[in-house]
């Protein structure tokens, strides 16, 4: 177990734990390191992410907290943004197996996993003029049919989400 850190903004434990031994090192997150199988929202076990001819995120197993904040730290070049699009089901693992909810990702269909995964990679630029809420809001096409409306669920959702990351639109 690792060792508890207050956060400094609100003096909650912050535990960190290791990843494993590459340059890419720490995943911090609120709450305590041990969790059960229903506490854990994504599991990743045995992981290997590559471009191309081989992996570059090797053998990697963690364990993402339904619920909570997580950290994943690393010098550029470590493989923080492969790692997390081989989570996301960007890119494919070459070895291992990631696990939404205890499924893994490969039998999800793209809008199921749309459904439960949102990701905005580094790089990406948002249309401009467009506000922190809108673009929170794009994020909301999967739950929708295709020609469905705005829906007050839609809204609250957003707000919701909003307020979980303390920014305004």
């Amino acid at each position: 177990r690792s060792p508890a850190v207050p956060c400094r903004r609100c003096s909650r434990p912050l535990v960190w734990s290791l990843v494993w031994s590459g340059h890419l090192s720490l995943v911090g997150s609120f709450g305590s390191a041990a969790m059960t199988e229903r506490e854990t929202a994504l599991r990743a076990v045995g992981v290997s992410i590559g471009y191309g001819s081989g992996p570059f995120v090797k053998d990697v197993s963690l364990d993402i907290p339904r619920g909570k904040f997580t950290v994943l730290l690393g010098p550029n070049g470590s493989g923080k943004s492969t790692l997390l699009k081989g989570l996301g089901g960007l890119l494919p693992t070459q070895d291992g197996q990631v696990l939404l909810d205890g499924r893994s990702l490969k039998s999800l269909g793209p809008r199921e996993l749309a459904r439960q995964i949102a990701m905005r990679t580094q790089g990406a630029e948002a249309p401009e003029g467009l506000t922190v809420g809108e673009l929170v809001g794009q994020g909301r096409y999967p739950h929708r049919g295709l020609f469905a409306r705005w829906s007050a669920e839609d809204e609250e959702s957003v707000q919701s989400t909003l307020e979980l990351t303390h920014l305004t639109s």
